[in-house]
C-alpha cells in the first residue's frame, strides 16, 4: 500500500494563518499531484471552504483518534495537507506523530513566537521535521525580519510564507485560492512556499 507524503499545519496559537496556509499549499499541490486536503481544527474552516468550492483539492473532515489511520484512508494520495487544532490537544499529537513534514506558520508577534516552541518540542519528541513558515507578514515592516530572527535561534528552518494580503481573506471566504485571484503577488507567495516545501520532500 502506497503511503502518502503528509504536511501538517499546525500552531499551539489561534489566529497564526493556518487555514490560510493549509488550504492554499493544498490547493497548489493539487496542480501537480492528487492531494487531500484534511482538517482536524474543531472549527471545520477548511471543510466550510471547501463546501463553497467548485475546484480544488477533495476535503475532508477527521476527528480525534482517526489522524494515525490518515496514511490507510489517503493511500490514493500523492500528498495530504493536514490542517490541524490550535493548542496543544491529542489531535495536534497524533497529527505531529504521523505527519512526515510539520509546518508552523507564526504571525511576526512575540506571542506567536513564544508559543511556537511547544510544537516544535512535541515534533522534536517524535522526531518529525519541522519548519517556521512567516504567516501575515507585514509588507514594508521590520517585524517580519525580527520575527525571523527570533525563529532562526530555535535552530529550525524558516520559510519564506506570506505577507497580509486582503486576497487571502477573500480567497479563503469564497472557497477559492489566491492562485485564482489575480494578485499576482499572493499567487507568487503561494507557489514559492510549495517550491520550499517540495524541496524538504525530495530531501
Amino acid at each position: 500500500m502506497k503511503r502518502p507524503y503528509v504536511i501538517a499545519i499546525l500552531a499551539e496559537k489561534g489566529g497564526a494563518g493556518k487555514s490560510t496556509i493549509a488550504t492554499n499549499l493544498a490547493w497548489a499541490l493539487s496542480e501537480e499531484q492528487s492531494t487531500l486536503l484534511v482538517d482536524a481544527d474543531p472549527q471545520q474552516t477548511a471543510l466550510d471552504w471547501s463546501d463553497l468550492s467548485e475546484e480544488g483539492p477533495p476535503t475532508v473532515k477527521i476527528g480525534e483518534g482517526s489522524v494515525s489511520d490518515i496514511p490507510r484512508i489517503a493511500s490514493d494520495y500523492e500528498y495530504v495537507v493536514l490542517d490541524g487544532a490550535p493548542r496543544l490537544t491529542d489531535l495536534t499529537q497524533q497529527a505531529a506523530r504521523t505527519a512526515n513534514l510539520v509546518i508552523v506558520p507564526v504571525h511576526p508577534s512575540a506571542a506567536d513566537i513564544w508559543s511556537s516552541e511547544a510544537i516544535v518540542d512535541l515534533c522534536e519528541r517524535y522526531g518529525t521535521r519541522v519548519v517556521f513558515c512567516i504567516s501575515r507578514g507585514i509588507v514594508g515592516s521590520t517585524l517580519t525580519d525580527s520575527a525571523r530572527e527570533a525563529l532562526e535561534t530555535f535552530d529550525v528552518p524558516v520559510l519564506e510564507g506570506t505577507r497580509q494580503r486582503v486576497s487571502y481573506v477573500r480567497s479563503l471566504n469564497s472557497g477559492s485560492s489566491v492562485l485564482e485571484s489575480g494578485d499576482d503577488a499572493a499567487a507568487e507567495e503561494i507557489r514559492s512556499l510549495k517550491d520550499e516545501v517540495l524541496k524538504y520532500i525530495d530531501r
